[in-house]
């Protein structure tokens, strides 16, 4: 009896190695170039709606540098008397979704804009109103 249970085992094993790798999924066209998101934005507000009651973030600080070639900066700063806590970031489009970070975090640019933008927080599901800053 424990022979067939190993035997199995092993079977279920190498089943599992045989299995095909997933292949990603294309990227999908986007209205927005990554060029459009080179720069630093701050984060103004946030709301659980799109055109919901925002609330401001002060004091609040947060903000994405996206840097050419996909890589970056995400601080925050939770008081004005406290240093920012930064991470250093990659980053790129699928259609009109931020990847950070090979997609652990997603951002959906759901009203793009030169100046400002509305992303939605895929995780949480809330929105993040964003302003270049110069």
């Amino acid at each position: 009896m424990k022979l067939q249970i190993i035997l199995l085992l092993m079977l279920g094993q190498c089943a599992l190695a045989q299995s095909p790798t997933p292949t990603p999924d294309p990227l999908k066209p986007s209205v927005v170039s990554e060029q459009d998101l080179v720069g630093t934005w701050l984060q103004v507000g946030t709301s659980e709606t799109l055109g919901g009651k925002q609330k401001e973030m002060a004091p609040i600080e947060i903000k994405w540098k996206l840097e050419a070639g996909g890589r970056g900066t995400f601080s925050q700063r939770i008081s004005v008397s406290a240093a920012p806590w930064v991470s250093q970031l990659s980053w790129g489009l699928d259609g009109d979704t931020i990847l950070l970070d090979g997609g652990r975090d997603r951002y959906t640019i759901v009203q793009p804009g030169a100046d400002s933008m509305v992303w939605r927080n895929e995780a949480v599901g809330n929105y993040y109103y964003v302003r270049r800053l110069p």
